[in-house]
């Protein structure tokens, strides 16, 4: 005789009572749903559970994907300002380098728009964001080392600069008084003995007291009466170059004054041997009279 499950249902004025017999397949039936339930509430739960994670792993992901996205666009600027950068470098050494070569120099404008096609080449080019990341840097790297290189060129330019602005300073370029040249550099006859002899400077005939104006800068080394030559000037203007100013009357500038071009360093006078009031100037490189017409400029 097969077994039977029975469920009694009261009531809850206890007046009644209800059997209900069960056989053992509606059994298996309830029990086996109620599990399927279970289960399927379990799965429910663990899915939502998993799905709340996954949307946290996305909000993560798209905050991750905006700083990428962002680190990209703060790279490619700098890129962008380095190429501005190099470009501008590069053209101010061209300039300083024609400066010094006397050319007139380059405005570099097609090297700047060389340098943004690169960077619009670079950008078509990338294939993938870390990609374009990697290459960003790589460029960032290169662009560094160049600018690092052209400011080193930069400052043997502008020390090149300087020196010859320096020589060009300390180089006597003008007339020392305002006259009239009244003897040459060279052999004369000398206006005292009539012998021909050997002139190491030039004369220029002025009124007494006229300004004489030192021929380049230079530093005043000494001043005193010497000889024949009277009351002299000596100028030491670096380079090699020596200046010396004779017959003065006497002296503005004093030694080891600093003077400049243009300045007022003594006054025309006839002291020494001298037939009149004139300026006796010379001219000394490396410790060797030159003829000073060639650095009588103006």
């Amino acid at each position: 005789m097969k077994k039977r499950w029975s469920i009694t249902i009261t009531s809850e004025d206890e007046k009644g009572s209800k059997n209900i017999k069960i056989p053992p397949a509606g059994v298996i039936f309830i029990v086996s749903f109620i599990v399927v339930l279970i289960a399927i509430f379990a799965i429910e739960t663990l899915v939502l559970l998993s799905f709340r994670d996954d949307l946290s792993t996305v909000a993560v992901l798209k905050i991750k994907e905006h700083d990428r996205k962002h680190q990209l666009s703060v790279l490619e600027k700098k890129v962008e300002n380095l190429d501005r950068e190099l470009g501008l470098l590069r053209d101010f050494n061209s300039r300083l380098s024609d400066i010094i070569s006397g050319g007139t120099g380059s405005s570099g404008v097609d090297k700047d728009k060389d340098n943004d096609a690169s960077t619009n080449d670079l950008k078509s080019e990338i294939a993938t964001e870390n990609f374009l990341a990697r290459t960003l840097h790589s460029r960032i790297r290169d662009i560094s080392d160049i600018i690092y290189g052209e400011k080193e060129v930069s400052k043997d330019l502008l020390a090149q600069l300087e020196r010859k602005r320096s020589i060009i300073a300390h180089t006597p370029s003008r007339w020392p008084v305002k006259g009239w040249l009244s003897c040459p550099f060279g052999t004369r006859r000398s206006p005292f003995t009539g012998r021909r002899t050997f002139h190491r400077g030039v004369d220029i005939s002025a009124k007494k007291g006229t300004p004489v104006y030192a021929t380049a800068d230079g530093i005043v080394t000494s001043y005193g009466r010497q000889g024949r030559i009277g009351n002299l000037l000596v100028i030491n203007h670096g380079y090699g170059i020596v200046t010396r100013y004779g017959h003065l009357s006497k002296n503005q500038a004093k030694p080891g004054q600093y003077v400049h071009k243009g300045d007022v360093v003594a006054f025309v006078g006839n002291t020494g041997r001298s037939t009149g009031p004139h300026l006796h100037y010379e001219v000394l490189l490396n410790g060797i009279h030159v003829n000073p017409r060639r650095y009588m400029l103006k």
